[in-house]
């Protein structure tokens, strides 16, 4: 092979092989970067929504609390704190509803835009338990609004003993809850440590190839370098011999 084809290979195999490393770079960072996206757009607010939720729930509990000791449940109070505390759970109730539906609609985005089947998966899942906590929330809600009704009538009673079965309810729901959100960040942790293994992966994986471009850099310069020894061996030989004739 002539010199001049041996430095074209060269440079041929030197491009290629800075093609590879930005290629290879350039992939693990769009991978890395989508992971990093559904941490940050649908993981992260995942866990907002479901801790805003939870958190209405405990103060719709202290609501129906008061409401019941203002109502005579057991202890007398006024009528007006029974209709603030109505007020504040209809008020709690909107805010739930809306964090659910939020919930709903971010799991929903996770389905259409997951890059793997466990993060379609995982989505699956949030859906499915949110769908069970808005409904589930529901009946509590029904249950509640009795209850205030059969307080704002007098019939202390009654009141007690509907609450009795809606708190029950409310322990359900909070169960739901914190379950779902503990899920939930298992699922962000697990995202997280998978973005560490694919950016050491994209690390190393870039420090090997140009490891393999600089043997073969190096490799493919010696073959040349001896090559082009080799012609002027060659090329200087007769010379030499004439000159030892002449002399």
């Amino acid at each position: 092979m002539k010199i001049s084809h041996k430095i074209n290979l060269l440079q041929v195999i030197s491009v290629l092989m800075m093609i590879g490393v930005v290629a290879f770079g350039l992939g693990k960072l769009n991978l890395i970067g989508s992971e990093i996206d559904e941490i940050a757009e649908e993981d992260i607010p995942l866990i907002v929504s479901l801790t805003a939720i939870t958190v209405g729930q405990l103060e719709q509990g202290i609501a129906v609390e008061r409401a019941l000791r203002a109502g005579g449940v057991p202890d007398h109070g006024g009528d007006s704190v029974v209709k603030n505390m109505h007020e504040t759970f209809d008020r709690m109730n909107g805010d739930i509803a809306e964090e659910l539906h939020k919930g709903k609609q971010l799991a929903e985005h996770g389905l259409e835009i997951a890059h793997n089947d466990e993060a379609r998966k995982k989505f699956e899942t949030v859906l499915k338990q949110m769908t069970v906590i808005e409904q589930q929330h529901q009946k509590y809600e029904q249950r509640v609004l009795e209850v205030f009704k059969l307080i704002e009538s007098g019939r202390a009673s009654e009141a007690e003993n509907t609450a009795i079965k809606a708190e029950h309810e409310a322990g359900q729901l909070n169960h739901e809850l914190e379950a779902l959100l503990v899920e939930v960040e298992k699922f962000t942790e697990q995202s997280m440590l998978t973005v560490a293994e694919h950016e050491h992966a994209a690390v190393n994986g870039m420090i090997a190839i140009a490891v393999i471009s600089l043997v073969l850099g190096v490799a493919i310069g010696f073959w040349i370098s001896s090559g082009i020894k080799r012609s002027l061996s060659d090329t200087t030989t007769p010379f030499v011999r004439l000159l030892t004739i002449m002399t």
